[in-house]
Parts: structure tokens; C-alpha cells; sequence
């Protein structure tokens, strides 16, 4: 595969009478333009859907190299689109990872999308420039359904004290922290940055047991927006510390 066509030149040579015992030489150019055919990405297999209960806890993981891939690359990118008010989905690397929205059940559609990968080439000025000429995608869409826990099963269910990772990440707006409670007492949940000092605090008072969500604005505790960076989620609970990173953008 070529960053732009190649472009060749030939030349037809032709003899012509030129006062009877001469002859000239003369040539006819003909441009002949070459242009690159590139395969698109396939399917090896169908990505299947899945069944899993109201707010799980493990993420669902799918190897996405085991369902698509390229005869003319070595690598794909990979972009996942999906309702975030439904379920959280996020590609890591050749991954993807389907984390639970506390508290939503029901059925949700994926729509996964290959791209070939990106290819360096450096232009007349020598600046390295992506090339996207003749790119080509595959996609494939699978349905994920989340059974509703009832209250007698939610009583029955053992939930851990843990922070889960804030989405979407990076985040531009607005975050939504996600954590949950084994038993019912006091949790602390505050942003700090990169050195170590409180951005804001997200909530301080007494939760019950199972599965809560924060929204942060990206301000900090005097309502004043913060600057792009890498911040840290900590949450304090039964003894228990736990922290996640967030990267936000402007």
C-alpha cells in the first residue's frame, strides 16, 4: 500500500516521412497512474453476545484480535461506539473491557470498528505525517444484556469495598466515579492532583451496601474549573483506601 498513486510516464516513438530519404523521431507522452488497492480489514468470527447480571463486577473482556483482523496490516485500531448512559465500554490496546453503569439493567448495543493502523511516512519538509490515504474499516455490532437483580437477590449478594475506574477517561467534562460498599458505614470519596493535594471532595457521609455513583464537574471544591492533567480518585472506606487515575483534557 502507497501514501499517494504512482505515476508513471511513457512514450510511444513513431517514424514519419520528412523530405522523402528523412525521417523524424518524435514521441507521444502517455501518463499511466498506478493507484494503490488496499484490502479492508474481515471478520475471523462474529462477536457473540453476552448475558451478565445488573451491575457486575468483573469487567467482560473481549481479545478483539480474536475476531477481526487484516491480511495487509500487522496491527488495527480498534473504536467502540455505545450508549454510555447503558454500560461503559473502553478499548485497551487490542482489548475490549465492558464495565457496569451501577443500578442500569436491560439490553445494550456495540458496535466495534476496525481501521487499519496508522502508517508513518515523513513529508518534502521531513515532518512525520500519518498517512490515511486508501484506509479501510470493519465493523461489527453484538448486543449485551444485563438481568435486573430483585431485591431478594440483592440481599443475598456479597458486594466488596472497592473504587471502580472513573469514566470516561480521558475525561473533557464530566466524570462519573463509581464505587461500592460490602456494608453499610462512612465513606470519603475526594480528586487530588499530582501533588498530592485535595482538588475537591466528592462525598463524606454514611452509604448502605452495594453499588454508588459521583459525577465530578472537573471543578475544584471553590467551583472554579481545573486544569488539564493527570489527577487521582481516592476513596476511603471500613479501613479500606482505594485510588484511580483520570487524565482531563480541555
Amino acid at each position: 500500500m502507497t501514501s499517494n498513486p504512482a505515476r508513471f510516464h511513457l512514450y510511444m516513438t513513431d517514424f514519419c516521412p520528412y523530405y522523402r530519404s528523412h525521417f523524424s523521431l518524435y514521441r507521444n507522452p502517455v501518463s499511466l497512474v498506478v493507484e494503490a488497492v488496499n484490502d479492508p480489514p474481515y471478520l475471523i468470527a462474529p462477536l457473540p453476545d453476552t448475558t451478565a447480571v445488573q451491575d457486575f463486577v468483573v469487567p467482560i473482556e473481549y481479545v478483539l484480535t480474536d475476531y477481526f483482523a487484516d491480511e495487509e496490516s500487522e496491527s488495527l485500531q480498534f473504536t467502540v461506539d455505545f450508549n454510555s448512559e447503558e454500560i461503559n465500554a473502553q478499548i485497551d490496546g487490542e482489548t475490549l473491557l465492558l464495565n457496569s453503569v451501577p443500578g442500569w439493567f436491560g439490553t445494550t448495543q456495540i458496535v466495534v470498528t476496525a481501521d487499519d493502523a496508522e502508517e508513518y511516512f515523513r513529508n518534502a519538509d521531513n515532518i512525520v505525517e500519518v498517512k490515511r490515504l486508501y484506509r479501510s474499516t470493519c465493523s461489527d455490532t453484538f448486543l449485551v444484556v444485563l438481568d435486573e437483580v430483585s431485591i431478594d437477590d440483592d440481599t443475598d449478594m456479597v458486594w466488596d469495598t472497592m473504587l471502580y475506574p472513573a469514566f470516561p477517561n480521558p475525561v473533557k467534562g464530566e466524570a462519573r466515579i463509581s464505587f461500592s460498599m460490602r456494608e453499610e458505614g462512612n465513606a470519603e470519596v475526594a480528586v487530588y492532583n499530582i501533588r498530592g493535594q485535595r482538588v475537591t471532595t466528592l462525598a463524606s457521609r454514611r452509604y448502605g451496601v452495594g453499588s454508588h455513583v459521583l459525577m465530578w464537574d472537573c471543578h475544584d471544591q471553590k467551583g472554579c474549573p481545573v486544569a488539564s492533567g493527570v489527577y487521582f480518585v481516592q476513596m476511603k472506606a471500613h479501613g479500606h483506601s482505594d485510588i484511580q487515575k483520570i487524565m482531563l483534557l480541555k
